[in-house]
Formats: structure tokens, sequence, C-alpha cells
């Protein structure tokens, strides 16, 4: 299954493809372990807003950017700890 990390770029809304609406940011994650990284970097973004998980990327008024984990770069992956199988 799919997780996504949503989130609201406050600093492109309005502009570009959202001129008149939101930009959305969206990363597909494959387990909740990478989830939970991109939430704690994103937090970490003043321009990143309204963070949350779903099982399906954000779509509203404005553009949607969807990118998966492993093609991020290390600002997100930052918290990143894969967990160790007993």
């Amino acid at each position: 299954m799919t997780i996504y990390v949503n989130m609201t770029d406050k600093a492109m809304s309005g502009w570009g493809e959202a001129r008149g609406g939101f930009s959305y940011y969206c990363v597909a994650c494959d387990t909740w372990d990478q989830a939970e990284a991109i939430e704690k970097a994103a937090h970490d973004r003043k321009e990143m807003i309204r963070i949350a998980t779903s099982d399906k990327p954000r779509y509203g008024h404005g553009h949607t950017r969807i990118k998966h984990f492993d093609e991020l770069g290390d600002v997100w992956k930052g918290y990143f700890k894969p967990s160790v199988a007993a």
C-alpha cells in the first residue's frame, strides 16, 4: 500500500500553475517509516503547512506535485531510519 504525505506549500501557493489556488506537495512512501520521516522533515520547513498522511494524494484548487520517496534528497530523508525486522 502506498502512503502519501500531503502538504500545502504556502510559498508556492498562488504562483505559476497554482495561480488562484494552492500548491500541494505529496510524497509517495512505501513504508510507514518513510512516511514518518517525511512528516518530520515537512514540519521542519516553514513553508509547508497542513501536513497529513493519506491513502491518496491531495488534489484541490491549484497544482499538485507528486514525488516518490526514492526521488528525494537528504533534506527530506534526514529523519529516515528503517525499522529492523525482529
